[in-house]
Order: C-alpha cells, then sequence, then structure tokens
C-alpha cells in the first residue's frame, strides 16, 4: 500500500516542484492569478513562484512523512510529520506575505 501511494504521489511532487522551481507556474499561485494584468507588473512572478513551490515542496514532503508514519503505525514518525507540516506552513506563510521582498522596486 505505502508503495502505490508512493508511485502516485512523487511524480506528482516532481512535476509541481519542476513548475515552481522554473517560475512557469505562476497560473497556480493563488492571489497572483486573480489579480489584474497592472497589479500583475508589480510583482517579480518568477521569484513568488520559486518561494511559493518551496513552501509547497517542503509541506508535501512533510504530508508524505504523515502518511508513511500512519501506514507504518510509527507515532513519531506521524508526530514528526505534523511539526514539520505545522513549521513548513506557518514559516512559509509569514516569508511569502512580511515584507514587500516579491514587489518590483521602481
Amino acid at each position: 500500500m505505502l508503495t502505490i501511494i508512493l508511485l502516485v504521489l512523487v511524480p506528482i511532487m516532481g512535476l509541481s516542484l519542476y513548475m515552481m522551481i522554473t517560475g512557469k507556474g505562476s497560473f497556480l499561485v493563488a492571489g497572483y492569478n486573480t489579480m489584474s494584468k497592472e497589479m500583475q507588473k508589480k510583482y517579480d512572478a518568477k521569484a513568488l513562484t520559486k518561494a511559493v513551490g518551496l513552501v509547497v515542496f517542503l509541506s508535501m514532503w512533510a504530508t508524505m512523512i504523515i502518511i508513511c508514519g500512519i501506514l507504518t503505525k510509527l507515532l513519531g514518525v506521524t508526530i514528526l510529520g505534523v511539526i514539520l507540516t505545522v513549521f513548513a506552513s506557518v514559516g512559509g506563510i509569514a516569508y511569502l506575505n512580511i515584507g514587500n521582498r516579491f514587489k518590483i522596486k521602481q
């Protein structure tokens, strides 16, 4: 069962990581893709997409740790996955929203 889940999740993770890290997945970034074209020009889409990709990638790996812990019935692994998921999510949201690091300076 674990092998099947990993065989399905790993390619999906790889594809999403490729799209985000190369900066070609800006249409997947919620909020950015709903802005007007005028507002989108004020942001560095490639840098924003790469940062979101990193946060998503870390969250996906932490979630996979949770799945592995549940399927192998190892409570410690499951707890580690939950802790990593919380840190990746909270840290990622803070990094993406605090400051104007993705605005293009004019």
